[in-house]
């Protein structure tokens, strides 16, 4: 699969795009379950662990690349993160090491829809109780986070063919 070509530099119309409406383009080839993902100038490879799915006829992962609902939790940890040091930074406040991890639940074994995401926050620096406190909070703000919360509406359209 082609990987888009880079650019440079962005129109403020583009940026103003990728800023507020975010878009992904996944293509996915024959006999393969490995999907690339283009986001703005950035090529995501998406993969199933190897010997998944273990169903005849259907092509195994090659584990090239995170599954969606890894990636889905590292989106969330990602932004977790960068929610909470812009929040510091803006204070002023010392945080020296900042670690966030995630874990997608599912409450019945095998695929499926998620029943729940875990965060977690650990934080180190010269900061107060309070200030700890704040920062987790901040935590539960992050775009991601408030998406996930509060649900969404997806709807899917037919395209043109590719």
């Amino acid at each position: 699969m082609s990987t888009p070509p880079t650019t440079t530099a962005q129109s403020s119309d583009s940026r103003e795009e990728a800023h507020h409406e975010p878009r992904a383009i996944a293509r996915n080839a024959p006999g393969t379950l490995r999907s690339d993902v283009s986001v703005r100038t950035h090529t995501i490879v998406l993969d199933e662990p190897v010997g998944t799915p273990a169903v005849p006829g259907v092509p195994s992962g090659t584990d090239l690349g995170p599954t969606p609902v890894e990636l889905l939790a590292a989106s969330l940890a990602g932004c977790v993160a960068m929610t909470v040091r812009m929040y510091a930074d803006r204070k002023q406040w010392k945080v020296n090491a900042l670690r966030v991890e995630t874990r997608a639940i599912r409450n019945q074994p095998g695929p499926g829809p998620l029943d729940a995401m875990e965060v977690g926050v650990a934080l180190s620096g010269d900061l107060s109780p309070d200030q700890v406190d704040r920062l987790h909070d901040i935590a539960t703000k992050c775009p991601v986070s408030r998406t996930l919360a509060k649900g969404i509406e997806i709807r899917h359209a037919r395209l043109d063919p590719a």
